[in-house]
């Protein structure tokens, strides 16, 4: 991403995008809405899983790369996974660290363009790379 494209992307989120529904989703949603975004992150981490020795996330680390307020962190985090959770923003980042002090999550937060995340030579499980 271009320095301009990504100084506008931290600007919009910084000026526009609204900090407490971003923190409290999506808690804040209606219950259709929640059950929706619920269903999407458990369809996904299972399609994850498959590709991991044993089955099984428990204990693994996850990486989520532009984690915003940290609402995927979280799910994450709820399902016994160890999270790193990094973001080109600052801002994002105290959301994040606002999301996870709220409801008592636990993750690493970490500034980071993708390209500069400090797991970018990882291999991974499953023939993934990061």
């Amino acid at each position: 991403m271009a320095t301009q494209q990504r100084e506008e992307q931290i600007r919009y989120y910084r000026e526009s995008v609204d900090a407490e529904e971003e923190i409290a989703r999506p808690r804040c949603y209606s219950r259709p809405v929640r059950f929706l975004l619920d269903f999407k992150l458990r369809t996904a981490l299972e399609i994850a899983i498959r590709h991991l020795p044993g089955g099984s996330g428990h204990g693994k680390t996850a990486v989520v790369v532009c984690c915003g307020s940290g609402m995927e962190s979280e799910f994450l985090w709820q399902q016994g996974l160890k999270v790193v959770a990094t973001d080109l923003s600052l801002e994002a980042l105290q959301r994040a660290r606002e999301r996870a002090n709220r409801y008592g999550a636990r993750y690493e937060l970490v500034v980071a363009r993708r390209r500069e995340a400090p797991v970018c030579s990882w291999r991974l499980p499953g023939g993934f790379r990061a």
